[in-house]
């Protein structure tokens, strides 16, 4: 670079071109100091390339030259007359004087079980302080938000720093976060993955740790990359160190001011990277969509209708299984196209769900039609749309018993018989009600289940013609649901996504690339080989039924309904719901298949499908008798 040709007028044109233009393309805001003129301040290196390219018809890149003190960049720009000043040191050293004291305040009142809106309003403060400090430094798009628990202490009080190109909230995507070990002895600065993310898509979670760790390694000559110890024992703070790409600690006693500036806007360097990277490692989903786990669900529940029109989702109560599945529906269907039916206990045969022919009113000409019979009946009559069955709590009754007769149909697409008549019934409000119908393949079915004392077991058969999808809650996400975070809505398809999910749901014969053909193969002879022998190994169906998830997933994805999944992920995905669900026994009939089942998972990279196994390991040690669905 040629800085002897520049002069005190290519220097005034740069800042006024900045002033108008913006930072130039590869620089960003200014880490540790500011060139400050009229009262304004500019980042150094930026204002010096400007002037550079004035002087010289040429634009250096931000890797031809380095800025601070003692550099060629800074001393040519104060032998011009220009102030350059340390940015700033007095917020910084505020900052961080208002975090120790926090921190020496923090055990205190949490041994106590007082001051709690005190702590709160403390920590606020300070991320109120830093995210002023950031987008008075040219952070414009960050936003910080504090917490110490919801209304009980937490171990690990924690300050994140949010791009709102990649999430806005710490129950979802990637973010830096301040963490507060739970003797408060230390302070980290992470780049962390949120716990939802780890939770419920740990696959894709992995992916973005590797790709990201890429992007933050020469970190490390700031210090990062240190291993993250929160002293604590909860699942809460150790997700947090599970999710932990890279992290610098700090004593909470001396915290440097300027260190503390320096390492934070570097770190934030890299996340305007990550966020403005041509491939956007974001989330698992699109920024106009609600985040979190509710639409990953969504995108499973999607996927395995069009593969499969029967799902089962299982999970304990309360944990917004139905409210789940009438948005996923809503959002493919539309809310008119959705009919929520309660199981009730007393559902001994078909007639709650199909009705019946009542032989008391007209001569045996009236047919009473439950709400289930006129959803299916409103889909035979518009084989064009969509229609969603949901039935809540199908397991409050013996499922075989009421659900036979209709799973058959679904099953061999033979017709459904609802009654005896020669001649068509009608209901008392009009509608016309045939003795048999064609079963609607525009008819999706998914059953809500909870597993207690009060519901029954499905049996194999049922299981076995269904993808089973349980349905978890994290802690972050019960606090975004106290906090009014929870969507009331899923951004509905667009008409053109809704008739591909309707094509591809209709393929009787789905298929996949030749690699990921094999790889499924692979996989599922492994599988078969460690269940062979026992009541739990599968056939065709099975086989079949994992293959159509994954090319659905596939299609759905090139058509933008779901996120985009590897191969592996998909097959993780498919085992999941269709391979081992039907797993369920005593010690002496499961430990060795699990065994072997967990040593499958591992050769082929199933994530998902190795912690629930491990899961179902653990309680089986525990109880003597364990069952997928719990």
């Amino acid at each position: 670079m040629n800085l002897s040709s520049i002069t005190r007028d290519h220097v005034e044109k740069a800042i006024g071109q900045l002033t108008i233009e913006g930072m130039p393309t590869g620089f960003g805001p200014s880490t540790g100091y500011d060139l400050i003129h009229n009262g304004t301040p500019f980042a150094p290196k930026a204002v010096l390339a400007m002037a550079h390219k004035n002087a010289n018809g040429v634009m250096p890149s931000s890797d031809d030259f380095s800025g601070g003190e003692g550099t060629p960049c800074f001393l040519t720009l104060r032998k011009l007359g220009f102030k350059i000043v340390r940015k700033n040191s007095d917020e910084a050293l505020r900052l961080t004087s208002s975090v120790s004291a926090f921190a020496n305040g923090y055990l205190a009142a949490k041994a106590s079980m007082s001051r709690f809106s005190e702590q709160h309003e403390k920590l606020k403060s300070i991320g109120k302080k830093l995210e002023e400090l950031l987008k008075g430094s040219g952070y414009v798009q960050i936003s910080v938000k504090s917490a110490i628990g919801m209304g009980t202490f937490a171990d690990v009080p924690w300050i994140c720093i949010f791009d709102d190109r990649i999430t806005d909230k710490a129950s979802d995507g990637h973010y830096p976060v301040y963490l507060f070990s739970a003797d408060m002895e230390s302070l980290y600065l992470a780049y962390c993955i949120s716990n939802g993310m780890m939770t419920n898509n740990a696959g894709t979670a992995n992916r973005i740790r590797a790709k990201i760790k890429e992007s933050l390694d020469d970190l490390s000559s700031l210090g990062f990359g240190q291993s993250i110890d929160l002293k604590s024992k909860l699942s809460t703070p150790r997700g947090y160190e599970k999710g932990t790409i890279t992290a610098k600690k700090y004593d909470l006693k001396e915290i440097n001011p300027e260190e503390f500036l320096t390492d934070l806007t570097s770190l934030l360097g890299k996340y305007q990277q990550i966020a403005e990277s041509a491939d956007n490692i974001l989330t698992n989903d699109n920024k106009n969509t609600p985040r979190n786990q509710n639409v990953s669900l969504n995108h499973r529940l999607t996927s395995a209708c069009s593969a499969k029109p029967f799902i089962i989702l299982a999970g304990g109560t309360g944990t917004g299984k139905t409210r789940s599945a009438k948005l996923a529906a809503a959002s493919i269907a539309g809310t008119d196209n959705v009919e929520v039916v309660s199981v009730g206990a007393d559902w001994t045969d078909n007639r709650p769900l199909l009705g019946f022919r009542n032989l008391m009113a007209e001569g045996g000409k009236t047919y009473v039609a439950p709400p289930s019979l006129r959803i299916i009946l409103k889909a035979v009559d518009n084989p064009g749309h969509a229609y969603f069955l949901i039935l809540d709590e199908m397991n409050l009754s013996h499922v075989e018993r009421y659900f036979a007769d209709f799973l058959s149909s679904m099953e061999s697409k033979e017709p459904l018989k609802l009654h005896d008549s020669n001649v068509a019934l009608n209901t008392e409000d009009g509608i016309t009600v045939p003795g048999k119908i064609a079963y609607p393949n525009n008819l999706f079915v998914i059953g809500t289940v909870n597993i207690d004392e009060t519901t029954y077991m499905f049996s194999p058969k049922v299981l076995d013609r269904a993808h089973v999808i349980e349905f978890k809650v994290t802690w972050d996400e019960i606090a975004n649901g106290l906090e009014g975070a929870v969507p009331s809505e899923l951004q509905a398809l667009r008409p053109e996504q809704v008739a591909e999910f309707m094509r591809v749901s209709h393929l009787t014969e789905k298929a996949l690339p030749e690699k990921d053909h094999e790889l499924l193969t692979e996989v599922l002879e492994d599988l078969h080989a460690a269940l062979e022998g026992t009541r739990f190994v599968f056939a065709h169906r099975t086989a079949r039924e994992c293959l159509n998830f994954i090319a659905s997933a596939q299609v759905l994805a090139k058509a933008e309904i779901i996120a985009p999944q590897e191969t592996t992920n998909l097959i993780d995905l498919a085992i999941l719901q269709k391979a081992l669900p039907k797993l369920n026994g005593a010690s002496g009939t499961l430990s060795k298949v699990l065994e072997e089942l967990i040593k499958v998972s591992d050769k082929h990279d199933l994530e998902l499908c190795k912690e629930k196994l491990e899961s179902m390991s653990r309680q089986l040690k525990a109880d003597q008798f364990v069952s997928f669905i719990q």
